[in-house]
């Protein structure tokens, strides 16, 4: 749960992260916008900040600008707009850099994987090992990273 303030009565709430569907910078708060199927929500801070703080409860930075709730996404078209299954009018997006893993995570979601081994299986194919290691130390700031599933280095 976080606590955040409603844009729309500036009243200070409580929301739950799986009801988030996503995050975006916004210039003229100097923060980022809480986005759920109803409400806004806003909190003086940075997209990179959240997306660290987010990162275990599947929120992704699919650009500069936003962090998407990945279990929120229903798809993602070859322009790299999202759509989300409780919001069917907002749309997100996806660098063109980032459109495969997004294409690729949605996909895997459906059957039912983590996404925390999506985002393994889908880097070490995609890039190997050394650049999963670097994508992901560059959400955590270079903090050491385990995983989850046990995989060590040497394995790989």
């Amino acid at each position: 749960m976080l606590e955040l303030v409603n844009l729309r009565t500036e009243e200070l709430e409580v929301v739950e992260k799986q009801n988030i569907i996503k995050i975006e910078f916004d210039s003229s708060i100097r923060g980022v916008v809480f986005y759920t199927k109803d409400e806004k929500y806003k909190i003086p801070n940075t997209v990179d900040f959240w997306s660290e703080i987010l990162y275990k409860d599947d929120f992704r930075s699919t650009d500069k600008t936003n962090l998407i709730n990945m279990n929120q996404v229903e798809s993602v078209d070859e322009n790299g707009n999202v759509k989300f299954y409780d919001n069917k009018d907002m749309i997100g997006s996806a660098a063109k850099m980032h459109l495969g893993y997004v294409e690729y995570a949605v996909k895997m979601l459906r059957t039912g994987k983590r996404l925390e081994e999506i985002d393994y299986e889908y880097y070490r194919q995609q890039r190997g090992f050394k650049s999963f290691k670097k994508l992901v130390g560059s959400i955590f700031k270079n903090r050491e990273i385990s995983f989850q599933n046990n995989i060590k280095p040497d394995e790989l």
